[in-house]
């Protein structure tokens, strides 16, 4: 969650939107077009809305301005549900894209990691490239990028409503799918670990040792098994060569995605781990701003 201590979440947040202004928002604009006869009951009202264009060299720049414990901003997926969140944890999430997006060779601002401030303004992409689930496998699945259909900021909300339409439904149900915290991994299977028993605890702490730890950290709407599951079921031998070379030291971070930044995950992680831990770090999407925030801090 944002942290109310750290003045860059309490900051404005401007969000950069390929396409059209929606100065009514989303609803008014639908009940226009005959689509939405009796517009829905809706937190606060709209302070700016856009419309995202699919091609952004065909479309005017609008900037979206909120203000955290003012407003809110509210994600509309294409066909899907509408995430209401904190302007910081917006943010984060769409920082986290574009750092994805730039392992395929794609420009993208710098996470925010440390003590480094985050950009003044956050470019919103029309195709986010969250991966879908494929049905009866334990990896992300290839169904296509999730679409951003519209982004408004919406404001004239008490600070306890705004909180809770920030952690919305859609927010909880993704990041149900984890018990946040370091868990301890077996060469024989990956399965779901919230609930296995294997999370580290006080009352189980990791054993100090000099040899490193290496920890799998997942990706944004997933958690461990779904991220690494085919490791296991397709390579079982060069798990098994894994986890012999690091003498059984292998673990995994199940963190929340949505409701909580890269830096509270981190700091999950690290609140898990003996003092001077050495660590190996295997990230996939998400998963890497989480490692970046420790090597920064790190090497601080």
């Amino acid at each position: 969650m944002p942290d109310p201590h750290d003045p860059a979440d309490q900051q404005p947040v401007t969000f950069v939107v390929p396409g059209q202004a929606l100065p009514g928002g989303v609803d008014a604009a639908a009940a226009a077009r005959g689509a939405l006869p009796q517009p829905p009951a809706r937190p606060g009202r709209v302070k700016a809305a856009a419309r995202v264009a699919a091609l952004r060299g065909a479309a005017d720049l609008q900037r979206l301005v909120a203000v955290p414990g003012e407003d809110i901003v509210a994600l509309h997926v294409a066909g899907g549900p509408v995430l209401y969140l904190h302007p910081a944890n917006a943010r984060d999430l769409l920082l986290a894209q574009a750092a994805a997006g730039a392992t395929r060779g794609q420009a993208a601002p710098a996470p925010r990691v440390g003590a480094a401030p985050p950009p003044a303004e956050v470019a919103v992409a029309a195709a986010l490239r969250w991966r879908g689930q494929e049905p009866g496998t334990p990896t992300r699945g290839l169904l296509g990028d999730v679409v951003l259909a519209a982004v408004e900021v919406l404001t004239g909300l008490a600070k306890d409503e705004a909180a809770d339409f920030a952690a919305s439904r859609v927010v909880q149900h993704v990041d149900a799918q984890v018990d946040a915290g370091l868990y301890r991994l077996t060469p024989e299977a990956l399965g779901p670990l919230a609930g296995s028993g294997r999370k580290v605890t006080p009352a189980q702490p990791l054993a100090p040792a000099d040899a490193p730890l290496l920890v799998l950290i997942h990706g944004t709407f997933v958690e461990t098994a779904s991220t690494f599951g085919k490791l296991w079921a397709l390579y079982p031998e060069r798990v098994r060569q894994l986890f012999a070379h690091y003498g059984g030291r292998v673990c995994a971070l199940d963190h929340e995605t949505l409701g909580r930044s890269p830096i509270a995950n981190a700091r999950t992680l690290v609140e898990a781990l003996p003092a001077g831990t050495r660590l190996h770090l295997a990230t996939h999407s998400r998963g890497g701003l989480v490692a970046e925030v420790l090597a920064r801090v790190a090497h601080a």
